[in-house]
Parts: structure tokens; C-alpha cells; sequence
């Protein structure tokens, strides 16, 4: 009798213990390693395929699709040789839509769409020519619009600033056609950002429209046919912004000059929020994602000197409040991936496959 009360008292002490734990689990910020994978994956291209499965493109073209369950890459495609991807973009059905150039000299273009289910690649109709550095935007109608960029050449004599485009063309989803626009921007427009607003309109921003680095914000109207450029002090560095549309006339701009901005779309003045996301202005381009109805995750890259990843946010929409993200990943930007799949955000690398697990901030 003495024996099972004392079997008793260690089993309930053993369960308050464990209850113990998966509370003080649950108020702090956790990074588990899931999977050494067996082989890399590229992690230029990374989108979340049903709940247990990632799709990585390379800019080389391979595809992989790794198996979150089991840590296992049950896809192995491997495109021809001299293949360069500009773009990828997931489109409503999960397909993934990718453009680029190929052949040794880079001279033809072509356009495919990776069928996941079928696990297939099917051609898509081309673009309206060779060209590099657009932006390409999946839009609410399901259709992904294509703007700028520059025209790809051989040629030596040409004047670079004459391959800067002003040209917009949407993908079709439906036809896997290109549908070239009437429309043009005001400025050409290279190594930009694209957003679509929640009316539909595009924002154009950063990026150069000569060789001096001068950028502009322009707004295109689709419905209206019509561009607006518009005075801002936004980074002409695209490559470091993310972009969030927190309610009809505001938008949730980061890093910008390593600070967070709120910019007010009636008349685009920002806001500055005090929340530091780096050290160096100069930081690599960071990830916004938004893992609930109220908060996004926000991860500036790194910063060059010195090399640092501790800047982690997340933001409450409500609330219009940062909370700081204990620990931070060890790994530098250009080393991972960090994706929302399942309801679950993992960090992938070449080789390795983390879960963060957030507290409860509410």
C-alpha cells in the first residue's frame, strides 16, 4: 500500500513537473533544430506547399520539395544547363510560375509553371522579350503582373540606360499567356519592389531609373489606366524593403534607413516608429510575415559590419506594438529561409531545417 501511495506521489509530481515546463515553454521564444538534411537545398526560392511540404527553386532552376514530416526531399528536378531564374511566384492554385533566361549565352527566354501536384514542368506562353531585373507581383485576381526591368543585350555600344523599361505585362493564370499593357510607367524602372495595394493600385518603389541610383515611388491605377508619381523619401535600395498594408491609407515599410516607417498613402509621409532593426543602413534585404490576423514576424538580414542577426521583431497590429524575439537565429541572412507553412514558421538553410515556436504575447 505504501509502495503504490509513493508510486502515486512520484507520478503526480512528475506530471505537475512536466505541466511545470510546457508553461515556462510557452513564455519564452524557442528555436529547435528539426532535420540535418541528407542534401542542400537552395533557399533563393521558398514556398510553402500544403502543410507538411516546401518547395525550393534555385536560381538555377532545381527544384526540390522537402518533406517537413520526415526531413526527406521527395523532389529532385533538374532543369538543362546555363538556366538563370529572375522570378518565381506561387500562384493561387499552389502552382509555381518561373521566368528567366537560358542556352550558354543567355539568350532565349522562357517562361514554365511547375505543376506540384503533378510534379511537372508545363510551358507557359513567352514574355514580349528578353529581359532582366522586373519585379513580378502576384496580384488578388490571381494573375501575376510583370513591370520594368531591362532589356537583356550582347551588345557594348549600347547605352545602358536605353535597356531601362517602362513596360507593364500581366501572366494570365488561366491561358498561361502574357499580356503585354497599353499602360506605361513615367520612369523606367530596374532592381525595384512591386506591392499591390488592397484597391488594386500597384506601388513601384526603389530601384533605378538611371545610372546615378535615382529611383522614384510611382502608383499605378490599373483599373484607370493611369501612373502617379509621387514625392517620397523612401530607400532607393529595394532590395532591403518590405512592404504591409496595415489598413486603407497606411502602410508598414522596414528596414528603411534601419528604421521602421509607417507611411500615411494620402500624402506617402512616413512615420517613424522607434524600433532599431539594425546597425548599418546598409543592411540585405529581411522578410515580413505575417503568421496571424494581428501580428507579423519581421527578420532584418544581416549587417556587414558586424555580422549580426539579433534583430527580431514581431508586431502587433492592434496594438501597434513591437515585441523582441528571443533567441535569435545563428545564422546570417544569405545562410536561410524563414517560412510560414501549416501554421508552423521554420528556418531553412542549405542543410538544416529549425522550428521557432513564438510565446504567447497577448
Amino acid at each position: 500500500m505504501i509502495k503504490k501511495f509513493i508510486l502515486y506521489l512520484v507520478l503526480v509530481v512528475f506530471v505537475a513537473n512536466s505541466a511545470l515546463q510546457v508553461a515556462q515553454a510557452e513564455k519564452v521564444d524557442q528555436l529547435h533544430l528539426l532535420y540535418t538534411l541528407k542534401e542542400p537545398i537552395a533557399i533563393d526560392y521558398v514556398f510553402p506547399f500544403g502543410e507538411d511540404v516546401l518547395v525550393s527553386i534555385s536560381k538555377a532552376g532545381v527544384i526540390k520539395a522537402l518533406n517537413l514530416s520526415n526531413g526527406n526531399i521527395d523532389t529532385n528536378l533538374i532543369p538543362g544547363k546555363d538556366v538563370h531564374v529572375f522570378s518565381a511566384t506561387q500562384l493561387r492554385d499552389g502552382n509555381i510560375l518561373i521566368t528567366g533566361l537560358s542556352d550558354a549565352k543567355a539568350q532565349q527566354h522562357f517562361s514554365n509553371v511547375y505543376k506540384t501536384i503533378e510534379n511537372k514542368i508545363v510551358e507557359t506562353g513567352a514574355m514580349s522579350g528578353k529581359r532582366i531585373a522586373y519585379s513580378a507581383t502576384l496580384l488578388n485576381d490571381g494573375n501575376v503582373i510583370f513591370i520594368g526591368g531591362e532589356k537583356y543585350t550582347l551588345s557594348k555600344t549600347e547605352n545602358p540606360v536605353d535597356r531601362f523599361l517602362k513596360i507593364i505585362e500581366v501572366f494570365n493564370s488561366k491561358t498561361y499567356k502574357y499580356e503585354l499593357s497599353k499602360d506605361e510607367l513615367i520612369f523606367p524602372y530596374t532592381s525595384h519592389r512591386a506591392f499591390e495595394l488592397k484597391d488594386g493600385r500597384i506601388l513601384i518603389i526603389g530601384g533605378f531609373t538611371d545610372l546615378k541610383g535615382v529611383g522614384f515611388t510611382e502608383i499605378y491605377d490599373r483599373k484607370h489606366h493611369t501612373v502617379k508619381n509621387v514625392k517620397s523619401s523612401l530607400s532607393l535600395d529595394a532590395s532591403t524593403l518590405e512592404v504591409f498594408q496595415l489598413d486603407k491609407n497606411h502602410l508598414l515599410i522596414s528596414p528603411e534607413g534601419c528604421k521602421v516607417k509607417i507611411y500615411n498613402l494620402v500624402n506617402f509621409k512616413p512615420e517613424i516608429i522607434p524600433r532599431q532593426m539594425c546597425q548599418n543602413p546598409k543592411v540585405h534585404q529581411e522578410q515580413m510575415i505575417k503568421i496571424n490576423k494581428d501580428e507579423l514576424l519581421i527578420l532584418n538580414g544581416f549587417d556587414l559590419f558586424p555580422k549580426k542577426t539579433n534583430f527580431i521583431s514581431v508586431y502587433s497590429i492592434s496594438k501597434k506594438k513591437f515585441y523582441s524575439v528571443e533567441p535569435s537565429l545563428p545564422i546570417t541572412r544569405y545562410q536561410r529561409k524563414v517560412v510560414f507553412a501549416g501554421g508552423e514558421i521554420y528556418s531553412i538553410e542549405a542543410n538544416t531545417v529549425y522550428q521557432l515556436i513564438l510565446k504567447d504575447r497577448k
